[in-house]
């Protein structure tokens, strides 16, 4: 899948908001401030959350000249002008829920167990933000999914601190190229927000149209962050103008699913921020993907800070001077709207790839590998199929899920080690729990037997393997593993390890397969038959027949 890069940015004349110390925030209403003084800073903000947070709908066409970006064109069907795919174009859709009309690319339907495992009544509520200027409908012409509205809804037997009402987000993205026919395969991502509801005065999340805005027409340009009129930037989930829904902590003991039906299809890997994974995914008459993600509420720990530029910390300087363009791409403070004059940037802009796993690692040490903040969610997403492999790829079924509660992971399936033989998978997150205490990781990895019967060209008997957890350091540490093999699909988990780079390790086999030991000759007992006496004249014979030969005569 090619990689869609959204560059969220906030143009913001204030260049210090007076923001309240985050550490008087609740983890669930944690959102990144701008930088602390007045000196050119970078900082970072790694929060799964924040990519579900503010989900608005958007289907833009970039007029440009070479790669920039040199007007903006809001699409809400083909008909509009510029959005018949002359231009390079991309959504965000935020995926409505399934009724009436919308059959598909929609959200069929949210079911909640408690702890006794007892389905509790859910109640839908209103769509919200409901309808807004930039929606459209689907076109499957294009694979162009509906663009619509998260909602919410009202569980009376699960409540939270701020009520009993919860927000249902899903979310897909992608973009074609200038000439290309259809959009291509959209990454895809989900959550549920505990809410509550707070009155006031907003300026909600939209999309940007000022072409100076856009470093080049590959950084397609969304501001995500909710904001009150003094520029200060707030927590909420989602926002009106008038209604702010503040996130609350969920309760992990919660079993949340969520059910979709897909159209524009998504991937076959998903990887989710949900204990206890379970995943179907099959197809109805008409061809469309249904898909059924279930399981609890999980801890996150945020990585975040600030440093100046000016006093980097070596190997962050070093990092930031040999990727100089990352000061251009998240949310900018000052230096009015265009990117390359930001004085501060905070990169939030940060992916799940090779290049935001570094840069996370290297930003562990400065904020003394101590998470600020470690709020419960509950999301999943899809991810790379796994750089080619053809036993990873397959569009059609779900290939396996994969669910950790690390900060940050390298999107995609675990990559084959050839040489070692095993299914590496590397994350990243503080060692340490806002209170001090040592954070514990999980890890679940659910596949297809077939998959790994391909990977390691094994038999059909059955598979047996091992899990490993090899630390930043080099040293092995011990976790808890679970291993097992039901129903076409193999169970691996890895519990209570300790961060803040290992590399998880999984090594599977089967049993070798002997030959069958010759089997001993038993000599076989004579069977017993009836006998009949023929003549012929004189002659007689015995024989086992019914019946004599011919001429001759039963004595």
């Amino acid at each position: 899948m090619k990689k869609l890069a959204i560059i969220f940015v906030l143009v913001s004349s204030l260049f210090i908001p007076n923001f309240a110390s985050a550490t008087s925030i609740p983890d669930e209403q944690f959102t990144f401030q701008g930088p602390p003084t007045s000196d050119p800073s970078v900082g970072i903000v790694v929060q799964d959350s924040d990519f579900l947070r503010g989900s608005a709908t958007s289907w833009q066409a970039l007029e440009t000249n070479g790669e920039i970006v040199t007007a903006t064109h809001q699409c809400h069907t083909q008909a509009d002008p510029g959005c018949q795919g002359q231009f390079p174009n991309w959504y965000i859709a935020t995926l409505p829920r399934c009724a009436g009309e919308i059959s598909f690319d929609c959200i069929a339907s949210l079911g909640v167990k408690n702890a006794d495992g007892k389905e509790l009544k859910v109640n839908y509520v209103a769509d919200f933000p409901g309808n807004r200027e930039w929606d459209f409908k689907a076109d499957p012409s294009i694979n162009l999914p509906n663009g619509g509205s998260s909602y919410i809804v009202d569980i009376p037997e699960a409540p939270h601190v701020g009520g009993t009402k919860y927000l249902v987000v899903a979310q897909m993205t992608t973009q074609r190229e200038a000439g290309d026919a259809k959009f291509w395969a959209p990454e895809f991502q989900a959550g549920i927000f505990a809410v509550s509801t707070q009155n006031g005065s907003y300026i909600p999340s939209h999309p940007m149209t000022d072409p100076k805005v856009f470093r080049n027409y590959h950084s397609h340009t969304f501001q995500r962050v909710i904001m009150d009129h003094s520029g200060n930037f707030l927590a909420c989930a989602q926002a009106t103008e008038t209604v702010c829904l503040m996130p609350e902590k969920m309760d992990s003991t919660l079993s949340f699913a969520m059910s979709f039906v897909f159209k524009t299809k998504v991937t076959g890997w998903l990887h989710g921020r949900v204990s206890g994974v379970e995943a179907h995914i099959s197809a109805d008459a008409s061809g469309n993907q249904l898909v059924t993600v279930s399981g609890n509420p999980s801890i996150v720990p945020v990585v975040y800070g600030w440093e100046k530029k000016a006093s980097l910390p070596p190997a962050l300087a070093a990092y930031y001077a040999a990727h100089p363009n990352f000061y251009h791409e998240g949310t900018g403070f000052g230096g009015g709207g265009n990117p390359n004059e930001w004085p501060s940037v905070m990169r939030d802009s940060i992916f799940y790839d090779q290049r935001s796993m570094d840069e996370t690692v290297l930003w562990l040490s400065a904020i003394k590998d101590t998470a600020p903040v470690a709020p419960v969610e509950w999301s999943i997403r899809s991810m790379d199929n796994g750089s080619g492999n053809p036993c990873f790829v397959d569009a059609s079924a779900l290939n396996g899920i994969v669910t950790t509660n690390a900060t940050q992971f390298l999107s995609g399936p675990p990559t084959f080690n050839q040489s070692e033989g095993t299914l590496d998978y590397k994350v990243a997150a503080p060692h340490y729990l806002p209170n001090g205490d040592v954070f514990k990781g999980t890890y679940n990895l659910v596949m297809k037997s077939s998959v790994a019967r391909c990977l390691y060209n094994f038999t059909s008997a059955p598979i047996h393997a091992t899990v490993s957890i090899l630390g930043a350091d080099g040293n092995n540490q011990v976790a808890t593993t679970v291993v097992g093999e039901k129903d076409g699909w193999l169970y691996l988990s890895a519990n209570g390890f300790t961060f803040s780079n290992p590399t998880l390790k999984v090594k599977l086999f089967q049993d070798e397969v002997k030959a069958a030991d010759p089997s001993p000759v038993i000599a076989k007992k004579p069977v017993l038959t009836k006998q009949i006496i023929c003549v012929k004249g004189k002659a007689s014979k015995k024989v086992t027949t019914a019946a004599c030969p011919k001429g001759w005569k039963k004595k």
